[in-house]
């Protein structure tokens, strides 16, 4: 944002503002727009012709557009309402006052060439460079005037100066590492000191989305995952794996690992040797006469399967066992 204080050019008072014939625009406004969309043409004022990359700007809608080749622009989704508008053009003196939008409609700003005679006599452009959240000057921000290509660094209290600048319209790029670049069109009346305040607001950083997951207390403490990771002989389920997987039965789930399998009426878990895998619920070991298929899928929070010699060491007494963590 640069704000330009003390001496300014003379003429940023009304706007010009000559209505095309046949425009729609009426000092009776109608309650039922809501929206409006307006239509602008900056012209030089003297020849009539379409001024292109105008910059139109009304702060208060936070709207900053261009004009195209032939000078038109538009100004979508505003409201009634009386607001700022500023109008500038290289090589044109800046226009500025009240905008008044009552409804639809089409309009002309005419700006003026800014004549300068061969004796004309320069001007000097004076800024400071501060931080906008703690309003700290900021060291060696480089301030470019790009129609000159001259540069320069700001000094430790944040101030730069351009002197000797012909009168005119200049751009003017203020940047800083990790901060918003601004540019702006600045314009220079003949010995004229031209005092300019531009912050520079921190530029945000795009970082990557973090995902957090959130396991219960008692499920890190059981040593669920303690064991998970340590390339046992089996497999373990979270939650989120089994809502994805959606099993009719655990049993079935289970079969999938190499080297197990369901027998029997009951659907019992065999691992290899023959050997029949315990079932542990909340780390109570069951009968075996209870059938994994009782219990919902959906009712489980996590769920290990270990069998033959690559078991955790406190199932060394069981060939296989099968621990199920039920939701709390």
């Amino acid at each position: 944002m640069l704000e330009k204080c003390c001496q300014r050019p003379p003429l940023l008072v009304v706007l010009s503002l000559v209505f095309v014939p046949g425009s729609r625009l009426s000092p009776q406004v109608r309650s039922d727009i809501l929206h409006i969309t307006v239509v602008g043409r900056v012209v030089d004022r003297v020849t009539a012709r379409g001024l292109e990359n105008s910059v139109i700007r009304v702060p208060e809608l936070g709207i900053h557009v261009l004009s195209d080749s032939t000078g038109h622009f538009q100004l979508r989704d505003i409201t009634p309402g009386v607001f700022r508008m500023t109008v500038t053009c290289l090589g044109y003196r800046a226009e500025s006052g009240e905008f008044t939008v009552l409804r639809e409609g089409s309009f002309e700003i005419g700006l003026s060439p800014i004549q300068l005679g061969p004796d004309a006599e320069p001007g000097r452009i004076l800024g400071r460079v501060t931080a906008p959240e703690t309003g700290n000057p900021i060291q060696d921000a480089e301030v470019f005037l790009a129609d000159m290509g001259i540069r320069r660094a700001t000094s430790a209290t944040g101030w730069f100066e351009f002197p000797e600048i012909p009168p005119g319209a200049h751009v003017l790029n203020v940047s800083f590492l990790g901060r918003e670049t601004q540019a702006d069109t600045v314009f220079l009346g003949e010995n004229q000191l031209l005092e300019i305040e531009v912050y520079l607001p921190i530029e945000p950083i795009p970082v990557e989305g973090i995902t957090i997951t959130a396991y219960p207390r008692w499920l890190v403490a059981s040593g669920f995952f303690r064991r998970r990771g340590r390339n046992y002989e089996g497999r373990q389920w979270t939650r989120g794996e089994l809502e994805e997987i959606d099993p009719m039965f655990l049993g079935d789930l289970i079969e999938t690992i190499p080297g197990i399998r369901r027998v029997g009426v009951k659907g019992d878990l065999m691992g290899r040797r023959r050997c029949k895998l315990s079932v542990f619920v909340d780390d109570v070991k069951l009968d075996d006469w209870f059938s994994l298929d009782k219990l919902d899928p959906m009712n489980v929070e996590a769920l290990e399967v270990y069998h033959g010699d690559g078991r955790p060491g406190e199932f060394y007494w069981y060939c296989g066992v099968v621990l199920v963590w039920l939701k709390h």
